[in-house]
Parts: structure tokens; C-alpha cells; sequence
């Protein structure tokens, strides 16, 4: 009878966590993000950063400094050129003196995660379960910006951190999609955030392009003029 009563109260656990598991849903998920990297309001009271950083690939090494404003205007200084948007139009300076203006606008990710609120952004998301990656568990959110763009995100069950995107790229190898990776690694807070200061980024037809951050600075002051157009 004891043991009987054992394996129903088993049962009931069992099928109470499968259900909860089957009630998450994609808000769920990212009010734990954000709980997980600092809150919703410290993100959305996140208007400059600056940082330094470094890329690898292959053999080749490139160190540079960023500046990023919430409002899409940023800045980009290597060892030859700075690179420069306003968030409508990009150029770049050379060490020459001489300034490029891009025919198109380069555009960042934004400074905010466009996954904080969503909905007011006119952006879709919904929930698609629990998955596996590398012997590793994900949950898993497939999201459809105002744009068009789809890419989906995926967070440790754990801790709830972002570690994975998966954005596809709107062209095709024959009849299969083409997607660009995105892993997020070693996670440190700064002030009351929590920033990424590793990713790795995978393209189809290119070589693995890993980037490591440092010295990160939430709010910096920064001076209007530099992302002012020295043209006409």
C-alpha cells in the first residue's frame, strides 16, 4: 500500500512538472533573461555604451574600440579607420584623412535587446520547447521581427542566458535556407547588468569570426560630435 502510495505521488509530481513545462510561454522565458541579466528596467535605462574588443580569424587579429547610443548611432575606431553612423547614414575616415560616405547605412544590433518589449515594437514571438544542442538543453523562442527578419534565440534552463542565435539569412543553397550562428559565452556583470564578453559568429561560406569584449562601460558619457557628418 506504502509503495503504492509512493508511485501515485510520483505520478502526480511527474505530470504536474509536464505540465507546467508545457504552460511556459515565450514571455516566461524572457522575464527570466531579464531578471537573470540585471531586469527589464536597468535594460531599459540603458542609453550608451563604450567598450574595447578584439577579433580573430584565422590568423588575422584586429583590435577596436566602440561607441553605441540607444538611439542607433555609433562609432568604430581600428588601427586605420573610423567608422561612424549617425543611425541614417554611415562613412568611414581614413588615417589618411580621407572620408568614405557608405551607400548604405550600416546598421548594428540595437543597443536594447529588440526581444524587450516586444510587442510594443511591433515584433512576433512565440515559444517552441525545450532542445537539445550538443548534449546541451534549450528553451528555445522563434521570433519574427517587424522587418521580416526571423531568427531564433535560445537560453540555458538553467541560468536563462542567452547562448545561442540562429538569424536566417534570406538566401538559399538550393532548396535549403541558409542561417547565421551566433554563440554567447562568459557572461559578467558590470554595474547592475549582465554583459556577454565572448561570441562566436558562424556564416555559411565564410570562416568562424570569434570576437572577445572588454572593458565595457553602461552609460558612458559621450560627446554628441563625433557622430556628426564631416561633410556636407
Amino acid at each position: 500500500m506504502k509503495k503504492t502510495f509512493q508511485l501515485f505521488l510520483f505520478a502526480l509530481l511527474f505530470l504536474g512538472s509536464s505540465q507546467f513545462a508545457q504552460a511556459q510561454t515565450a514571455d516566461d522565458i524572457l522575464e527570466a533573461h531579464f531578471k537573470a541579466i540585471g531586469g527589464k528596467d536597468q535594460w531599459r535605462q540603458l542609453h550608451t555604451i563604450t567598450y574595447k574588443a578584439y577579433f580573430t580569424r584565422i590568423y588575422m587579429r584586429s583590435e577596436y574600440e566602440v561607441t553605441h547610443l540607444s538611439s542607433n548611432a555609433w562609432q568604430m575606431v581600428d588601427f586605420c579607420r573610423t567608422t561612424t553612423s549617425d543611425g541614417k547614414r554611415s562613412w568611414c575616415k581614413r588615417v589618411n584623412g580621407k572620408t568614405v560616405l557608405f551607400k548604405n547605412n550600416i546598421v548594428r544590433p540595437p543597443l536594447q535587446p529588440y526581444y524587450l518589449d516586444y510587442k510594443k515594437k511591433g515584433h512576433k514571438i512565440k515559444y517552441i520547447g525545450v532542445t537539445t544542442i550538443e548534449g546541451k538543453e534549450y528553451h528555445q523562442l522563434e521570433t519574427i521581427q517587424k522587418n521580416g527578419t526571423v531568427e531564433h534565440l535560445f537560453f540555458d534552463t538553467h541560468l536563462f542566458m542567452l547562448r545561442i542565435t540562429k538569424t536566417k539569412l534570406g538566401m538559399k543553397e538550393g532548396s535549403k535556407n541558409l542561417w547565421q550562428h551566433i554563440y554567447y559565452d562568459d557572461y559578467k556583470q558590470v554595474g547592475n547588468r549582465w554583459f556577454f564578453h565572448k561570441k562566436r559568429i558562424q556564416q555559411p561560406g565564410t570562416t568562424t569570426l570569434y570576437i572577445t569584449k572588454s572593458d565595457i562601460v553602461p552609460n558612458a558619457k559621450v560627446n554628441p560630435q563625433l557622430f556628426k557628418y564631416p561633410g556636407k
